[in-house]
């Protein structure tokens, strides 16, 4: 696969996720073992709109400059990866703060893999 393939599929997969989180937040919550009120679904409805912009810049950004985003986009994830597992401390439930912490640390490390991958030809 090269980098041109490879960084449409993360970015198409950042956009979808988050347009789930958009539009279904109480389901993408239960499907992660979280508890669904109003204010957790606001607070998902922000993080999925961060997540389909930043996936859709991505993919829209020519591919030279795309190579600037990928240390950024990982040290997000990796972030995002450490403040999830320590909320199990602030009392989220195990199940929901691994999860949540597993998807920002799978797609924090795609960036920078994809740095790795031939450009297209």
């Amino acid at each position: 696969m090269d980098r041109e393939s490879f960084d449409a599929g993360v970015s198409n997969a950042s956009v979808g996720i988050g347009l789930v989180a958009v539009v279904a937040p109480g389901g993408m919550l239960r499907a992660y073992g979280a508890s669904s009120s109003p204010e957790t679904r606001n607070l998902l409805r922000m993080i999925g709109t961060r997540t389909v912009l930043l996936g859709a810049l991505f993919r829209l950004t020519p591919q030279a400059a795309r190579e600037q985003w990928r240390m950024p986009l990982a040290a997000l994830g990796a972030a995002d990866a450490i403040s999830n597992l320590a909320a199990i401390r602030g009392g989220v439930p195990r199940r929901a703060a691994v999860l949540t912490s597993a998807t920002a640390a799978f797609f924090g490390a795609l960036a920078p893999y994809g740095r790795s991958l031939s450009p297209r030809s």
